[in-house]
C-alpha cells in the first residue's frame, strides 16, 4: 500500500464524521430559531389570556407560568386546588441513555389528569421545578 492509498483510506474513513459535524453546525441555528419562535408565540398567547405571570419556570419546550391561585402548564390552566401530586422522573426507559427528565403534575381535571413538562437531561432541574411548584401551591 502506498502513502497515497493510505491517506485516501483515512480521508474516506473520516469523511462521514466531518460531514456530520458540518451538518450539525449548519442545521442547529435553524432549530433554535424555531424553538425560540414557538416559545415566544406561547408566551404571547398565555399572557394575553391570563396576564403577566408571577413567575415563569423554563422547561425544554415552553415555559410553565405561575400565577396567583393557578399555573399554566403545556397550555392548560391548572388551579392549585385541583393538583393532586407533583413529581418528576426519567422518561427514558433505556438504562444507557442520558436521561429525558420531566415534571409531571397529576390533577383532578377531566381530560388533563397528567400534565408533563420535558426538562432535558438534568435531573436536578426537574427536581427543583417540582419543588418550586409545590412551594407555590402552599402559598
Amino acid at each position: 500500500m502506498t502513502a497515497f492509498e493510505a491517506i485516501g483510506i483515512i480521508l474516506l474513513t473520516l469523511l462521514p464524521f466531518i460531514l456530520m459535524i458540518w451538518n450539525k453546525h449548519r442545521i442547529e441555528p435553524q432549530v433554535q430559531q424555531s424553538l425560540d419562535k414557538r416559545r415566544e408565540d406561547y408566551w404571547q398567547k398565555i399572557t394575553t389570556q391570563y396576564g403577566e405571570p408571577v413567575e415563569s419556570l423554563w422547561t425544554a419546550e415552553v415555559p410553565l407560568l405561575i400565577y396567583d391561585g393557578f399555573l399554566v402548564m403545556a397550555g392548560v390552566r391548572v388551579p392549585y386546588d385541583s393538583i393532586v401530586n407533583v413529581t418528576w422522573n426519567n422518561a427514558d426507559n433505556l438504562p444507557w441513555g442520558r436521561g429525558n427528565y420531566q415534571v409531571i403534575v397529576r390533577t383532578n381535571l377531566p381530560g388533563h389528569e397528567f400534565i408533563h413538562a420535558l426538562m432535558g437531561d438534568d435531573p436536578k432541574e426537574a427536581m427543583e421545578m417540582a419543588e418550586q411548584i409545590r412551594n407555590y401551591m402552599q402559598k
